[in-house]
């Protein structure tokens, strides 16, 4: 039995629907899930997509990616991702009982304070270039004992990243005249193959040297939580051509996103924190390829909002601005002009 998604959220956003009775329940969508906020507890649902690079477009398509996200950020952090929960179609509707029939799979996790985000953290602390330059220590040492081996390796290869960068052009060729011009697409596909070329033998030296290793993935700012320690929070678990890859990648994302929200000082102190603490010198010779890769990317997901239904006007006003910035930001790592 399938549940439309509107149903899901109408249902879940009474706060009635939770064991624990919380007092309100606020509901935030992003392109792939519908997170609800509820008290102490995060449910997060899987919206029955199928992008090509991303499949949810089945009941247990979504409970395995479900299980797969809790195995994937318990590698990053302690005590915040608690497991996988079921809806179920009880006597007065939708439940999260166990009466009726299962119907939906939640991610369940505890509700961690958006005051210790590094987003908001920065803005706040007296030294913002001392936090993040804990944050790249930290990220330095998840990514020395994350795992490599031939198979991940291969999603390093020159052929694996045109790849990424093709499909990242193709997807985003109806948001052209929307919310990039042509002149900036174009652009960018230009500069970005030649970089390739001009570093092709950089990219196989990474390859060799063992750079390529399963990282996040989706490593910006709203996804480090500063507790005792570091914390990445909501990796990649729906595609491993996302999550395999060059580790100068995985870190470019922090830094094109400190970037964007206008800490570019930060940014580059980040940068060389962390490739002195990961030994990894010619990281800085990616990272304005990475990090413009990366911008394109936020660009392309929140330019598919602008094509979901079930978000609102106004959401959808905000999805497309932040398009253009980071579309805009993508061109200017690599000097295109727009």
């Amino acid at each position: 039995m399938s549940v439309p998604i509107v149903d899901l959220i109408q249902a879940l956003s009474n706060p009635e629907i939770y064991p624990h009775k919380p007092a309100s329940v606020s509901v935030v969508q992003t392109h792939a899930s519908v997170v609800f906020i509820a008290g102490e507890f995060v449910y997060k649902i899987k919206k029955p997509l199928n992008l090509h690079f991303l499949d949810y477009s089945t009941f247990g398509k979504r409970t395995h990616f479900c299980s797969l996200e809790v195995k994937l950020n318990s590698r990053y952090s302690t005590g915040v991702y608690l497991g996988v929960v079921f809806i179920h179609t009880g006597p007065a509707g939708l439940t999260l009982e166990e009466i009726g029939d299962p119907v939906e799979s939640a991610l369940l996790m505890r509700h961690v304070p958006e005051e210790l985000l590094l987003i908001n953290q920065i803005k706040t602390h007296l030294q913002p270039i001392e936090l993040v330059e804990l944050v790249a220590d930290s990220i330095a040492g998840f990514h020395a004992v994350a795992e490599r081996n031939p198979h991940i390796t291969e999603f390093g290869s020159p052929c694996c990243i045109r790849t990424n960068l093709q499909e990242n052009f193709d997807q985003t060729e109806r948001l052209i005249g929307r919310t990039i011009s042509r002149e900036i697409y174009d652009g960018l596909q230009a500069a970005s193959e030649l970089f390739m070329r001009n570093h092709e033998d950089l990219f196989q030296a990474r390859m060799s040297r063992g750079y390529i290793r399963d990282c996040h993935g989706d490593l910006h700012l709203d996804h480090v939580l500063m507790g005792e320690s570091v914390m990445l929070l909501d990796c990649i678990e729906f595609n491993h051509r996302f999550r395999y890859g060059d580790t100068a990648s995985d870190m470019a994302f922090l830094l094109m996103d400190l970037d964007f929200q206008g800490y570019r000082e930060a940014s580059q102190k980040a940068a060389l924190r962390y490739a002195n603490a990961a030994g990894d010198e010619s990281a800085l010779k990616l990272f304005p390829f990475y990090k413009s890769y990366r911008a394109f990317v936020r660009g392309k997901v929140w330019g598919f909002v602008l094509d979901e239904p079930e978000v609102a006007a106004q959401a959808k006003e905000a999805a497309a601005r932040l398009s253009r910035d980071y579309f805009a930001l993508a061109a200017r790592l690599l000097g295109v002009a727009g």
